[in-house]
């Protein structure tokens, strides 16, 4: 895969540790490839050549997907500017809830329940109609996978489609491999090189409800929620494929996850935590329900059901709020 700001200082998060909080002048950080686990976290930031793009919805913005986009600013070292309205129209296609996509080094947004992308255009500094599709849930150069009521159909590159065999609750593609576990927990693996629609069977996960999966490093990390379970624990849960273990890596209720190269990092109520060579390091403890890895510096935020946006360095030790309701 190639998926002057305003700031309101919140003065709830200074209670919360010691570490600097100011607000964000500067956008140079290098960005990432990272779009198919951005999009996963919840797709509503992307960020490209010194550029940052935010989704804002109504209410709890950047939260719910039942709610109207207010649209998509970009941030950057000259201002804030606005570069898709309120339920934009493209085409007579609607964009009300757009979801960011980067592939290919470009920015694309979904539009839910129209089957369309609408592709970032530099030179008239607006999203336009891309000509793309949407009735993939994973799309890149080589790779296309649509999932329709448990089944999943896979294109790559000029080979013969097929149909997996397995059922399939959710799915994480790493590489050419995709990642399968089914409703009664049953983890299964596809190499897409391959093209046989039988899966390799690897593992039993759990019989309790697992919100995802995720693949990182070698590894596949699920979470759920055991209250109906009293030999298990709430949190989220490492399957190391190599060594065909398991560990829980994090207790307590996890709202998101996301990310890059070897490392994982957690979202909680209680704090952002990173995953790295078996150790779990809090980053922070202010509340994070989505992160996003964009550029090499910065964790981008989510905090709270009510919306509030911020980033913060890698270490933990500078915090910048992002607010675009201010000049």
């Amino acid at each position: 895969m190639k998926k002057i700001f305003s700031v309101v200082l919140i003065l709830s998060l200074l209670a919360l540790c010691s570490c600097t909080t100011k607000k964000a002048t500067t956008f140079n950080s290098k960005a990432i490839d990272n779009g198919y686990n951005n999009y996963l976290a919840g797709g509503r930031m992307a960020y490209k050549d010194n550029n940052l793009y935010v989704n804002f919805i109504s209410d709890n913005y950047l939260i719910s997907d039942d709610t109207t986009s207010l649209g998509i600013y970009k941030f950057n070292n000259s201002g804030v500017t606005k570069v898709m309205t309120d339920a934009v129209k493209i085409d007579d296609y609607n964009f009300e809830y757009p979801f960011f996509y980067q592939f290919d080094d470009k920015i694309y947004v979904t539009a839910t329940q129209n089957g369309k992308f609408a592709v970032y255009n530099e030179a008239e500094d607006k999203f336009t109609d891309s000509g793309q599709d949407t009735s993939f849930d994973y799309y890149s150069d080589d790779l296309r996978i649509f999932s329709e009521a448990g089944r999943v159909t896979v294109r790559y590159k000029d080979n013969p489609e097929y149909t997996i065999e397995e059922s399939v609750y959710d799915f994480y593609v790493s590489g050419n491999k995709i990642y399968i576990i089914n409703d009664d927990g049953w983890l299964y693996c596809n190499d897409v090189t391959k093209g046989n629609a039988k899966s390799t069977f690897l593992n039993y996960l759990t019989e309790s409800y697992v919100d995802f999966i995720h693949v990182c490093a070698d590894k596949v990390f699920f979470n759920f929620s055991a209250a109906d379970y009293d030999e298990y624990e709430t949190g989220l849960y490492c399957y190391s494929i190599a060594e065909d273990k398991f560990s829980l890596v994090f207790k307590g209720e996890v709202n998101c996850i996301n990310s890059y190269g070897d490392t994982l990092y957690i979202a909680a109520d209680k704090g952002i935590y990173k995953y790295d060579s078996d150790d779990v390091t809090e980053i922070t403890n202010r509340s994070a329900k989505k992160i996003y890895l964009l550029d090499e510096d910065w964790i981008y935020v989510v905090q709270n059901d009510a919306g509030n946006v911020y980033r913060i360095s890698l270490d933990g030790a500078t915090v910048e709020t992002i607010d675009f309701r201010e000049k």
